[in-house]
């Protein structure tokens, strides 16, 4: 499945492999995370979650959030993001980001999301290399994927 993300050349999306969070309390911060990749056990859906540097040590990193939630068997590179409380900003930092793109869709409130996976690739190498091994085999034969219905990947707004 081949998905097309926005063009790397704008200048307000991060092309960089830093990352900044917003934080949800006031003041505002903006703190340094990084990605973890991972499957969930019982599906081998997608699991994206931020660690951020521990105050106490800032050479070790530790848990900061989850970004996804598992709800239903879904296409690879695709689930569902918690945008609740600390994480009212999740989707203005995965699309500013380059890092999935909504796929226009909701269950229980919370919207699907289509991950990059060139740019999951880039931001987590070591864990991209395990969930990459539990994905079905991708053939680039593959244009569309249909679920609930729905046909992915969506094509709305994408060059």
């Amino acid at each position: 499945m081949t998905a097309v993300f926005p063009s790397k050349n704008k200048t307000s999306m991060n092309k960089s492999n830093k990352l900044y969070w917003k934080t949800a309390a006031y003041p505002v911060e903006h703190i340094e995370v990084r990605l973890v990749l991972n499957s969930y056990t019982d599906n081998d859906n997608l699991y994206v979650g931020l660690e951020s540097r521990s105050e106490n040590n800032p050479e070790r990193w530790e848990a900061y959030t989850d970004i996804t939630i598992n709800c239903h068997s879904l296409p690879p590179f695709h689930a569902y993001v918690d945008s609740r409380d600390c994480n009212r900003h999740v989707h203005d930092f995965l699309i500013h980001n380059r890092i999935a793109e909504s796929a226009g869709l909701e269950c229980q409130g919370f919207k699907m999301f289509r991950f990059n996976p060139d740019r999951l690739k880039d931001l987590a190498p070591e864990q991209f290399k395990t969930i990459s091994t539990r994905l079905p085999p991708q053939s680039d034969m593959i244009k569309d994927i249909v679920y609930r219905e729905e046909r992915f990947p969506h094509t709305h707004g994408l060059r």
